[in-house]
């Protein structure tokens, strides 16, 4: 697969609207296993405190750091632009891909391609009663560390698609697959 760059991201946020909330952290891992994980600082707000319980992430972790609006631009670094495909991977897509096409702007490249975990689960699992990230990493006995860091959960993201790539492929190298993946679960 040369010239493809697959890439496991997550985003921490202020809150769940994406036209009036901030990220306050952004992880990503590639195939390589390289690692990206920031924090950033929210645009003209506090964290709130359900935030903070839920995430562990305190305005004071948060006051000396950059704006993702300010430095987004290490992110696109990160991506790389000599790639030709690249596939981003998150759990609750929808979600995250909102947040890259709001903050990226015009740097944000319509020729990516996108896959939501959780499509691929319902694909491999279709009578789950949850399929939060959680639910489905302890289904299928996958050690969860902190949940709602970012980095933490792109590890455990990897983990999943790991084992869901085996029962959809007979093979943990999503590598292999990830084109007839994203054809799968093309649904974002």
């Amino acid at each position: 697969m040369a010239n493809t760059k697959i890439i496991f991201y997550d985003f921490e946020t202020t809150g769940l609207n994406v036209y009036c909330e901030d990220p306050i952290e952004l992880a990503a891992v590639d195939q390589d296993g390289n690692t990206y994980n920031r924090l950033f600082k929210p645009f003209e707000k506090d964290i709130s405190l359900y935030v903070q319980n839920l995430t562990g992430i305190t305005n004071d972790m948060v006051k000396d750091k950059d704006y993702f609006k300010d430095s987004y631009h290490t992110f696109l670094d990160f991506i790389g632009s000599s790639t030709e495909n690249v596939y981003f991977i998150a759990h609750n897509q929808g979600f995250d891909k909102l947040f890259l096409k709001k903050y990226l702007g015009a740097s944000f490249n319509r020729n990516w391609k996108f896959i939501d975990s959780i499509h691929f689960a319902k694909l491999v699992w279709p009578y789950k009663s949850s399929y939060s990230l959680s639910s489905l990493a302890r289904s299928a006995e996958i050690e969860i560390i902190k949940e709602h860091r970012a980095l933490n959960d792109v590890t455990t993201m990897i983990e999943l698609f790991k084992l869901l790539s085996i029962r959809f492929n007979g093979s943990d190298d999503y590598k292999l697959y990830i084109a007839k993946i994203w054809k799968a679960v093309n649904f974002i």
